[in-house]
């Protein structure tokens, strides 16, 4: 949207390479960052950036990349987040959405968090709270959710702050493990329903049967950490949250990384979670680093090399600037940020605490 809203030109044609090599780099790129540091001279503090882009397309990915990069030669202090739907496991809109994925992952710069999202599994989180979840009003709506939620103590006052920076510091325990999962429950959609909710049984919906907004098999892998905001006004609010949270390990069989003995994060703010018209008398915001993240991630990366070894479309990116090793490049540092994921490597690292030296 931002390169039709600026040069008018239509979009990146659904390539990686046009996105970042040409809108970003020789076409609008000069012009958003003067954009950028104007709004931000006039600004009185900068807190952070928040990108919002899906990486399948040519300008999601190719121009976010490029965007990322001058952020990181031009804004170095705030701290960058970014949203980002991936391509669905089922479902697809473009088919070189594998290449500009993997690219953008990859080579976009200096991220603190990604948020992942994919569209098919927020359409079946809203298909059973009786909203169709085929309509995009309605999916980005739900997306929008998160996003505000996720600031919105930096907003409003809260019970107990969970800032976002709460967030990067209670979940990301090295930096390579930034990729985080967000769900809300109730689902938005169930209005009027969720006045018989109580918040044991929100945290049930979180841990019970998990509905991630990205394809991830939560009973695969265990639980790095979690983040768990309560909105709404509840009158035993603090004593209901504790008691509930306190027994989840045991209760729902959760599994949780053995070397993180405080797996939780707790915020609470008064303020109710607004969906159109309608407003959620209660609900829970859970944000997640789960070591399950590279079985969602790993399909995409099956398809990348698929297409690559028959090198189906990649002269449509060498066109571009793009060389050919470049995606073989991309596949060796995506597999190995996968196995990064799992944090097999970190959890065998310790420290020796043995003194040798006499």
């Amino acid at each position: 949207m931002i390169i039709f809203e600026i040069s008018g030109n239509e979009d990146s044609g659904s390539n990686y390479a046009l996105g970042k090599l040409s809108y970003g780099r020789d076409g609008i790129g000069k012009e958003v960052l003067w954009k950028l540091r104007r709004f931000l001279e006039e600004s009185d503090i900068v807190d952070g950036f928040f990108t919002y882009s899906s990486c399948g397309g040519g300008t999601g990915s190719g121009y976010l990349t490029e965007l990322s990069e001058n952020f990181h030669d031009h804004f170095k202090s705030p701290k960058k987040y970014s949203h980002v739907v991936i391509p669905s496991p089922n479902f697809s809109t473009t088919v070189v959405e594998p290449y500009n994925c993997l690219f953008h992952l990859t080579r976009v710069q200096d991220i603190a968090i990604h948020f992942l999202y994919d569209n098919e599994s927020m359409s079946k989180a809203l298909s059973t709270s009786n909203v169709s979840g085929t309509n995009f009003e309605e999916i980005n709506t739900l997306h929008a959710q998160v996003c505000s939620s996720i600031t919105l103590s930096n907003r409003f006052p809260a019970e107990m702050d969970l800032k976002y920076e709460h967030i990067l510091t209670n979940l990301v325990p090295f930096p390579e493990s930034n990729r985080l999962l967000c769900s809300i429950h109730p689902t938005p959609g169930l209005y009027g329903k969720e006045k018989d909710l109580t918040i044991p049984g929100m945290v049930a919906m979180c841990f019970k049967e998990p509905k991630e907004f990205c394809a991830v098999d939560m009973n695969e892998g265990e639980y790095i950490a979690c983040c768990l905001l309560f909105r709404g006004n509840s009158k035993d609010v603090f004593s209901d949250v504790f008691v509930s949270t306190e027994h989840i390990k045991d209760e729902y069989k959760v599994k949780f990384q053995e070397w993180v003995p405080s797996f939780l994060k707790i915020g609470i703010c008064k303020k109710e979670l607004a969906y159109g018209k309608h407003f959620l008398k209660q609900s829970v915001l859970k944000v997640s680093n789960h070591t399950g993240i590279s079985n969602a991630l790993k399909p995409i990366a099956d398809r990348f090399e698929s297409m690559f070894d028959k090198r189906l479309f990649v002269h449509w990116f060498v066109k571009e600037g793009i060389e050919e090793m470049e995606f073989a490049d991309v596949l060796e540092h995506f597999c190995g940020t996968l196995h990064g994921l799992k944090l097999e490597d970190h959890a065998d690292e310790g420290l020796d605490l043995d003194d040798d030296d006499e």
